[in-house]
C-alpha cells in the first residue's frame, strides 16, 4: 500500500463527469482487495482502490444533468473496472471521472462527509428490500 501525494487529474472523457471528492468509504471488497484475498485484475495492480464518492462536480458534459458546483454521489466500477473493460480508476483519490449513469444528485440536507458512505451499502439495503417484497 503506497500513498501517492501527486496523482494526476483524470482525464474526463465524454459522457463523464469530473468529480473532487470529499468522501469515499472502506467496503469489504476494498479489504479483501488490500489482504491479496480478491484479486479480480492481479496484472492490474497497483490500482486504486475504492467504488463510493461523495463529491462535486468540476466539469460536465455540455447539456449533462449534472452541472458545475453539484453536490453528488456515486457508486463506481472503481478498482473493478479493469477487469470488465473500463478504464476507470477507484475513488481512493481526489478527483474522479465516473460515468454520468453511475453519479446521483444528493438531495438537499445530506452531507458530503458522510454522503460516501451511502451508495454501496444503500444500493445492498435496497436489493434486500427487493428481494423481500417478492417473497
Amino acid at each position: 500500500l503506497e500513498l501517492v501525494q501527486d496523482f494526476p487529474i483524470p482525464a474526463r472523457k465524454p459522457g463523464q463527469v469530473l468529480v473532487k471528492l470529499h468522501s469515499s468509504s472502506v467496503n469489504p471488497v476494498d479489504t479483501y482487495m488490500r489482504s491479496g484475498l480478491f484479486r479480480p485484475d492481479a496484472d492490474g495492480a497497483p490500482c486504486v482502490l475504492g467504488g463510493d464518492l461523495a463529491g462535486v462536480v468540476v466539469e460536465a458534459d455540455e447539456g449533462s444533468r449534472f452541472k458545475k458546483g453539484d453536490h453528488v454521489a456515486a457508486l463506481t466500477p472503481g478498482f473493478m473496472a479493469k477487469a470488465t473493460g473500463d478504464s476507470s480508476q477507484g475513488t481512493y483519490a481526489q478527483y474522479v471521472a465516473a460515468d454520468e449513469s453511475h453519479i446521483a444528485l444528493l438531495p438537499a440536507g445530506i452531507p458530503l462527509d458522510t454522503a460516501g458512505g451511502l451508495p454501496l451499502v444503500g444500493l445492498t439495503a435496497w436489493q434486500v428490500r427487493a428481494a423481500a417484497q417478492r417473497h
